[in-house]
């Protein structure tokens, strides 16, 4: 039996309890304000951090020190800085890019060759919620974890424009890559959710439409939560460690600049 720790059970930690009601082989404690420290101290096999991001690197410092696997809701932190403190850790990290984990993305990303990108364009936005920090850290990490998954690379140039709306903000960001750019729409001020990423590659027109989801596909929360207690058990996956995360702090860093 898995024994998790959940810290944070607000919207995102009670998909976290839902998903982990279908794993027979999890044992799952929800940790709180008060007792998360004591908790962790009594060295479950994995903790997952689903707090407001600005608590994000003391809770899983504390994790990790103690060489307990941690996943860690995105994203990873508001700070680049704050951020790289993690490297010095050994223990498995899982950053949830949880887009990443769709089954349509990863069957997509074994299409593409990076080499042969001309141009990747994406749409990232809903009415969200009102939070105390910018919402392109909220939804640009999820279209930039693709997109620089998708690169294997780093801009040469950012570029990034904020426009108001009644419902929010909208973020349009130009990423220049050695061969090709990326655009992207992304934000809080939509009155409605798309999420969708096209790539072309080699003269073909590739689409990961997040909407479309068929009725036999395992929901990339769930993916995630699997490739995390496999990780537990020592088994490696590319979407493991912080290179990408980092990554994609960095670029919205830049972004807000």
């Amino acid at each position: 039996m898995i024994q998790l720790l959940l810290i944070g059970n607000g919207k995102f930690g009670k998909n976290y309890v839902s998903t982990l009601s279908n794993f027979s082989n999890v044992s799952l404690t929800i940790a709180n304000r008060q007792n998360w420290q004591s908790l962790i101290d009594k060295k479950p096999d994995g903790v997952m951090i689903c707090t407001p991001p600005q608590s994000h690197i003391e809770i899983a410092e504390y994790s990790l020190y103690q060489n307990i696997p941690t996943m860690i809701e995105k994203p990873l932190s508001l700070s680049y800085q704050e951020a790289i403190k993690l490297q010095q850790y050994k223990a498995p990290i899982l950053v949830n890019h949880i887009y990443l984990f769709s089954q349509a993305y990863q069957q997509l990303k074994k299409i593409i060759d990076p080499y042969k990108i001309d141009k990747i364009t994406s749409l990232g936005f809903n009415k969200g919620p009102i939070r105390d920090y910018s919402s392109l850290w909220d939804y640009g990490c999820h279209d930039l974890s693709m997109i620089l998954d998708l690169a294997q690379d780093f801009p040469n140039n950012i570029n990034c424009q904020e426009a108001k709306t009644q419902f929010g903000s909208l973020f349009k960001i130009k990423l220049d890559f050695q061969s090709f750019i990326a655009e992207s729409l992304v934000g809080n001020g939509a009155s409605k959710k798309n999420r969708k990423l096209k790539v072309e590659c080699d003269g073909i027109k590739y689409v990961y439409d997040d909407l479309y989801r068929p009725n036999n596909h395992i929901l990339p929360l769930e993916n995630a939560l699997i490739t995390f207690i496999n990780a537990i058990k020592g088994k490696d996956d590319d979407r493991l460690g912080l290179y990408l995360s980092l990554q994609v702090i960095k670029v919205l860093e830049q972004c807000l600049l």
